[in-house]
């Protein structure tokens, strides 16, 4: 986090989980036999028109009745609130904000209402479609994981009535699966998301919240910037359906303790656990862009998603809207952000554009020029769809076609596919001029031919192998900010290059451009293990001593000491000796540094020897409790002895 980040209170309101039955409102669990029920409303009549016949739940803002009105003989959910929070304009205020944005939206996915006023004793109440059914908590809590086919399609009809509010300027802000109810109907399970009493709405001559910078919503769901107390926008709504689709195919929440600060600081800092194996590689492609911690790298919206999931599933769920518009397939008019995205040459944030449709002759070299598995197509980050790479009716004869095609096309001596197996990183140093080298004009116009060659192939049909190359030759190029972009989808999908030094190296150029810098410390810190903190030493080092960049450095310092305990045991007494100038604490770090410590501990070991620097005049010795025995001396010397390891020989079998 940046400074500014760490100082955003981490504070959250507290939700109760529905445990009503079938009132649709999450928040009103029904009272249990010990405790004392409230005064009811029960058996009396509201607003003239609303006849109450049962409480169904209480929660800490109000309560919900079945109710009946009386003139259209039509059954609907009655919300009011407390009598005594009408005191707090706060609590007022998010009611209204629930009655403002479940009026506005008009849509099947989502419980809307009908009426809004207030009581005889001057509290409030809300009119709300009355939905039977039961809520996807229940649902995972009686049965576990859920079919992949049935989440997606509860995911989907989610997403739809997202897209709805969305289009609005309301995002949700407290989206979980106590607030979706699955409904029985003739077309099969139906969605309707509930509870808009958190929303964020834009309200002409109304401001936000009283409490801005506060955190409101469910721990175990809220976006990285929400748990912050930053802005938050539909990325966020997008965040959580991500949650709750990982928690629908595993049964479990992915961030879960006893104390609300611990899974906010999880949901900002930690990656979610990982899919069952039986989860396909698109899915859990797609699980991933939505819970990106960055917001620009997640999907970008509800209709990505949609369109993603029609994809991978072949046609839209029968339950979605039959307003649902035409399915484009991806990479034609956008693509998935982030880290499924490789950045174009001239834009590297905005959408790809329209795509031509490959040629027969584009398709026999992208064959012929990098390795294709038949079998199952392994996609990157965030793309999701079922469209085959090649034509399935090559023979013999064209397979030789295609070899003499590229050789014809780019040239003996280019080196476009590798050949190497999925499991293992084409990058070389023999394919690839070492990092921090200029490379040479013939090397600069293979890279370019590669960049051209690579974008020219829509977004779903590229291999492994494709977005490793695209990022090699995009820090070939010095476009370092796109080669972290590719990094990133390629790191999504071949896993084993985090180890790869011409990656690391590659990395390492890239994180000195301010641009780039935030994608190589996320991925350092999420991804690359050891490594990653080997990385960030490395670029902390650099930047320490440069002017230019002393919020890089801050940044890289805090981050490392941090996230010290997951580095390398000699790496980790270096930061320990640099984040502590306390004597006591020194002396206890000495024993492991004469047994661990490397070359980058020597600098800090070779200052503490210094006996000046403390006192009014500077001349009292700072360590004098180190001055006793000889294990500083010793472990100066063992450091010197050990050293440091290049970028990528850290082992990390334990990450």
């Amino acid at each position: 986090m940046s400074s500014d980040e760490s100082r955003a209170p981490l504070v959250f309101r507290p939700t109760v989980p529905d445990r009503g039955g079938t009132s649709g409102v999450a928040d009103a669990p029904a009272p249990s036999a010990e405790e004392p029920r409230p005064e009811t409303l029960e058996g009396q009549m509201v607003a003239g028109r609303y006849r109450v016949e049962k409480l169904l739940g209480v929660g800490g803002m109000g309560c919900v009745y079945r109710a009946e009105h009386v003139h259209m003989r039509k059954t609907v959910a009655l919300k009011t609130l407390h009598p005594e929070m009408t005191q707090l304009p706060e609590a007022v205020a998010r009611f209204e904000r629930e009655a403002i944005a479940a009026s506005r939206i008009d849509h099947p996915n989502i419980a809307t209402a009908t009426d809004f006023g207030r009581l005889d004793d001057g509290s409030y109440f809300l009119v709300l479609q009355f939905v039977e059914g039961r809520s996807l908590r229940d649902t995972i809590d009686e049965i576990g994981p859920l079919p992949l086919a049935r989440a997606l399609r509860i995911a989907r009809q989610v997403a739809s009535a997202l897209k709805a509010a969305h289009a609005l300027d309301i995002v949700h802000r407290d989206l979980k699966p106590d607030n979706v109810m699955l409904v029985d109907s003739e077309q099969g399970e139906f969605v309707k998301v509930l509870d808009f009493g958190i929303a964020k709405v834009t309200i002409e001559g109304s401001g936000g919240l009283t409490r801005m910078g506060s955190v409101f919503g469910t721990p175990e769901y809220m976006s990285p910037e929400q748990c912050m107390g930053q802005p938050v926008d539909a990325r966020s709504d997008l965040y959580a359906l991500g949650v709750i689709l990982h928690e629908m195919l595993t049964g479990k929440r992915p961030f879960e303790a006893d104390d609300a600060v611990v899974i906010l600081r999880r949901q900002i800092m930690d990656a979610p656990p990982p899919l069952p194996a039986d989860v396909p590689a698109e899915v859990v492609a797609l699980v991933s862009a939505l819970m990106a911690k960055g917001v620009d790298d997640r999907i970008q919206s509800a209709q990505l998603l949609i369109d993603a999931i029609d994809a991978f599933s072949g046609s839209a769920t029968p339950a979605a809207s039959a307003a649902a518009p035409q399915r484009k397939p991806l990479g034609s008019d956008g693509a998935i952000p982030g880290a499924a995205s490789a950045p174009a040459a001239s834009a590297p944030n905005a959408a790809v554009a329209p795509a031509r449709r490959p040629s027969p002759l584009d398709e026999l070299k992208a064959v012929a020029l990098r390795p294709v598995r038949l079998g199952s197509a392994r996609l990157p980050l965030g793309v999701v769809v079922a469209a085959g790479a090649v034509p399935a009716v090559l023979g013999l004869i064209g397979i030789v076609l295609l070899v003499l095609v590229a050789r014809a096309c780019s040239g003996s001596g280019s080196a476009r596919g590798t050949g190497q197996p999925a499991d293992s990183s084409p990058v070389t140093e023999s394919t690839a001029s070492s990092a921090g080298t200029q490379p040479s004009p013939a090397a600069s116009r293979t890279a370019q031919r590669e960049v051209e060659r690579i974008e020219g192939i829509p977004i779903y049909k590229r291999s492994d192998d494709d977005w490793v190359t695209l990022a090699r030759s995009y820090s070939q190029l010095n476009r370092f900010e796109d080669a972290a972009s590719a990094y990133r989808a390629a790191l999504s999908v071949r896993r084993t290059i985090r180890k790869d030094p011409v990656v690391l190296e590659d990395l390492k150029r890239a994180g000195r451009d301010s641009s780039a810098f935030p994608i190589v410390v996320n991925l350092s810190e999420t991804v690359l293990g050891p490594n990653g903190l080997d990385l960030m030493w490395e670029l902390w080092q650099e930047a320490k001593g440069d002017p230019a960049r002393a919020d890089q450095a801050d940044i890289l310092h805090k981050k490392l000491t941090i996230l010290s305990r997951r580095a390398s045991p000699a790496l980790r007494v270096a930061i320990e000796l640099e984040a502590t100038n306390s004597c006591d604490r020194l002396a206890d770090i000495l024993p492991r540094a004469i047994k661990e410590a490397d070359t980058r501990s020597v600098e800090r070991l070779e200052s503490l020897a210094k006996t000046t620097g403390c006192g009014d005049t500077g001349k009292s010795d700072c360590y004098s409790c180190l001055r006793s025995d000889t294990k500083l001396a010793l472990a100066t010397a063992a450091a010197r002895s050990r050293p440091a390891p290049k970028l990528g020989q850290t082992p990390d079998s334990d990450y």
